[in-house]
């Protein structure tokens, strides 16, 4: 029996298999789940509309687009930013910081530890400048 595939007419809209629902997203951006294609594409088109406005007067709030930072994420469960690097084949924790610098400059002495001058880093201080 071959599985029926659903593709969207629109940008961004997406047949979501696990929950049998449509999806929206928008750079990155979880919008939600939708009964319809044409549900999630309204949805998807106002919350555009809302972030493009607030990225252009600087009131963004999503902490995670302030400023994208390698390795370092905002962790809801326990309120504080999360440092991660992806080598050797692993996703491997560094720590939990207060401060979304504190947990790039951990990323980025874990990556000069594990890579070297060859190491992508945030460069965010002084201290973890590149080795040249």
């Amino acid at each position: 029996m071959l599985k029926k595939i659903r593709t969207s007419n629109y940008e961004g809209v997406y047949w979501h298999s696990k929950h049998q629902r449509w999806a929206a997203t928008y750079k990155r951006e979880w919008i939600g789940l939708f009964d319809t294609e044409e549900e999630a594409k309204r949805y998807r088109d106002s919350f555009m509309k809302i972030y493009e406005k607030r990225l252009a007067n600087g009131t963004l709030v999503n902490p995670n687009d302030a400023q994208r930072l390698r390795g370092v994420t905002r962790c809801a469960e326990v309120g504080k930013w999360r440092a991660r690097i992806y080598a050797e084949g692993k996703m491997q924790h560094i720590g939990y910081f207060a401060t979304k610098e504190e947990a790039a400059a951990a990323y980025d002495s874990a990556a000069l530890g594990i890579f070297g001058h060859t190491a992508k880093i945030n460069g965010l201080h002084a201290s973890n400048a590149r080795l040249s």
